[in-house]
């Protein structure tokens, strides 16, 4: 196969944010799912290395309400002001491309790198939003969860090694 035009492939990471909300409705759902990436590209755009020169993408953007592990525990209302706020959890899917000097023999290494390097920079970050108006208070008790997904490439290309092409 003759590869024209290669690009480095890109990291699939899935993400997980958890907020505390005075509210939390089907409106909210949809005006953080639409804002969001706005929102991500403001307050944490130079996350992980995403910025002008390696351009990340967001997709899949999706909002829970409520504390989805299910028990609610008498100590957990304990501190009223906590127990008025609704726990909100905004997942997506992210995109880092992967550096240009990557291997296959070192790809496990490299895709934990950026993993780490995005957890570390979400440490740093300020992630208390405001979306219209509605304060989403970043709960400190729930780390980001940044989980691997895999390598991937652009819709019409192909993956061969750790670069993407058309054939």
């Amino acid at each position: 196969m003759l590869y024209l035009e290669t690009r480095p492939a890109q990291t699939l990471l899935a993400l997980e944010y958890h907020y505390l909300s005075d509210k939390c409705t089907e409106e909210i759902h949809d005006s953080i799912a639409s804002n969001f990436i706005a929102l991500y590209t403001t307050y944490l755009g130079t996350v992980g290395g995403c910025d002008e020169n390696e351009e990340c993408t967001i997709e899949n953007v999706g909002v829970e309400c409520g504390d989805q592990s299910g028990t609610l525990r008498r100590r957990d209302l304990a501190d009223s002001e906590q127990a008025s706020k609704v726990p909100l959890t905004v997942k997506f899917d992210l995109r880092v491309p992967l550096p240009s000097n990557a291997s296959m023999v070192g790809l496990n290494e490299t895709t934990q790198q950026i993993s780490s390097d995005i957890l570390a920079s979400l440490n740093e970050a300020e992630l208390t939003l405001n979306v219209s108006g509605v304060v989403l208070e970043y709960d400190s008790s729930k780390p980001p969860v940044v989980r691997i997904v895999g390598i991937v490439c652009d819709k019409g290309q192909v993956l061969k090694g750790t670069h993407c092409g058309k054939n």
